[in-house]
């Protein structure tokens, strides 16, 4: 619900930003007032246009930037809300695993798309990623270095990787053995009811890849 709330207040607070922006000094206007043409240059009443807009439209500017730091700030603390969420549900280790994962979701796309593009089942592909072995304590380091390179910037919706691996491993979560078994049914029951649709998915994944294939 928060997250409706603030996507729809950043919208209209962005609309009406936009709405009172200035138009660039190369724009030109397709709404012409023909009273306006006797003595008067267009680049001058263009000038003063944008000059009124600047001002008119500072405060809406200024609101939009400070809700964006708001809000970028409030869907970090989501996300890391959500990731200690999913650790109570499936352990700290397998969350971390996830996140290690999901750090290298680039060469996962290119895996899976060069699966796709030599007609083979991209499922498949992603199943061999499933099957790796488990980082080694070096694999990790690097890849926390490599999340620390990047600058957080302060309007991101999406904390760092690193950081979001230090929150996890500050406050491990260990399940219950019978709500993990109890969950891993569930997982199982529904890997084979995906079975009987794995024709259909894989075709429109195969698509999908095919599609945003760089």
């Amino acid at each position: 619900m928060r997250a409706a709330l603030v996507g729809h207040a950043h919208g209209l607070l962005d609309r009406l930003a936009t709405l009172l922006t200035p138009l660039p000094r190369d724009a030109v206007s397709d709404l012409v007032d023909d009273r306006l043409e006797v003595g008067r240059s267009q680049t001058t009443m263009n000038g003063l246009g944008r000059l009124v807009l600047t001002v008119v439209s500072a405060p809406a500017v200024v609101t939009l930037l400070a809700f964006e730091r708001v809000a970028s700030q409030e869907a970090q603390e989501r996300e890391y809300a959500a990731d200690l969420r999913a650790a109570e549900v499936a352990g700290t280790a397998a969350v971390v695993r996830l996140l290690l994962t999901t750090m290298g979701l680039a060469g996962v796309h290119t895996l899976a798309g060069a699966a796709a593009r030599r007609r083979e089942d991209p499922f498949t592909a992603l199943e061999a990623v499933r099957a790796r072995p488990d980082l080694t304590d070096r694999d990790v380091a690097l890849a926390r270095s490599r999340a620390r390179e990047h600058d957080l910037r302060w309007d991101a919706a999406h904390p760092r990787d690193d950081l979001r691996l230090g929150v996890l491993e500050a406050h491990p979560a260990t399940p219950e053995p019978e709500a993990q078994a109890d969950r891993r049914a569930l997982a199982r029951a529904a890997d084979a009811e995906l079975t009987g649709q794995r024709t259909v998915l894989a075709r429109r994944l195969r698509d999908e890849l095919l599609d945003t294939w760089r």
